[in-house]
């Protein structure tokens, strides 16, 4: 086991990421609520982070980072997080640009905490992040890719593809999403409020452009979001392409600004909207702890509500 004793700062220090593919992080590592510090220059191109690859327990770790990175699978945090992977009360404030790929690879995958998270477990996490792309890539404020899950997370901040220029526009698809850029699993009690500013989308091709949902940008094989919020700006407030042939996509007890979701092998059971014709419901129930108690179903144990606010999580509130 390790454990942080201090704040660390690491100005100045390409960083060297603990695990990787071959011999990934596999032990137990507690932040103790300390900090790492001006986290800029990592060494790889693969699996980039302060972990590189880990299927161990990361957990209790704050993270200030400003990083101008290229490569697969970045997150400042932890590049991919395997199966057996677990991390909890952990978050990241910072910039984070993302200026090219790893070699001819083009399945990239960025997160401001995770870059790609593999049937791993992410809780009580959060990420503020300013974070740039001019690369095709899978995008999140908190996780890139997600096959796990995730709960009692949030996001805040801005994901920005490049500056609308045409050489931006031209680089193909990118799939952006508030808190996870593309969703294979299940998301609970969470919520984002950051604001996805995309460019390049063409209405009549849209499979090849930009696609934004507030919680996520894309969702495959079905999957589970549950008891989540959210109030920034996006294509789609909850997710905004759906790709699933045989097993249904499932929206429960949700809200956000804007449209749900786009209505794609998707099941809509008890959410709202401020805009959606047929999910629509008047913009101060989102702020009123009744409506979110009794209409929604949601847990004071997992949320701090209070009439006249959006919802937080419980462990947000000290």
């Amino acid at each position: 086991a390790y454990e942080l004793t201090k704040d660390i700062d690491l100005s100045g220090i390409t960083w060297e990421p603990l695990g990787d593919e071959n011999n990934p992080f596999t032990g137990y590592f507690n932040g103790a609520d300390y900090s790492i510090l001006n986290f800029a220059k990592v060494s790889h191109r693969k699996d980039v982070g302060l972990f590189g690859f880990s299927n161990g327990v990361i957990k209790n770790l704050i993270i200030n980072a400003h990083c101008s990175i290229s490569g697969q699978n970045i997150g400042s945090l932890v590049g991919h997080q395997y199966t057996n992977g677990q991390v909890s009360n952990c978050h990241v404030a910072g910039v984070i640009n993302i200026y090219g790929g790893y070699g001819d690879y083009l399945d990239e995958r960025f997160g401001g905490l995770i870059g790609t998270n593999e049937a791993g477990d992410v809780s009580y996490c959060s990420a503020n992040i300013q974070m740039t792309t001019r690369y095709k890539c899978d995008i999140g404020g908190l996780i890139g890719v997600n096959t796990g899950f995730v709960d009692n997370c949030f996001s805040k901040g801005q994901i920005v593809e490049g500056s609308g220029d045409d050489d931006v526009r031209d680089v193909g698809w990118i799939i952006m999403g508030g808190l996870v850029g593309v969703n294979w699993a299940y998301i609970t009690n969470c919520y984002s409020e950051c604001n996805i500013i995309a460019y390049g989308r063409d209405s009549s091709t849209w499979e090849y452009t930009d696609r934004t949902g507030g919680i996520a940008g894309e969702q495959y094989i079905g999957g589970r979001f549950k008891n989540c919020y959210f109030i920034g700006s996006a294509y789609y407030g909850i997710v905004d392409v759906v790709n699933s042939s045989n097993e249904v996509t499932t929206l429960n007890n949700c809200f956000c600004l804007g449209s749900l979701a786009r209505k794609m092998s998707v099941q809509i059971n008890n959410c709202y909207s401020n805009s959606d014709p047929n999910y629509a419901t008047n913009l101060p129930n989102f702020k009123s702890r009744s409506f979110i108690l009794n209409v929604l179903g949601w847990s004071e144990t997992d949320w701090y509500l209070e009439d006249g606010e959006y919802p937080k999580l419980r462990f947000e509130i000290k």
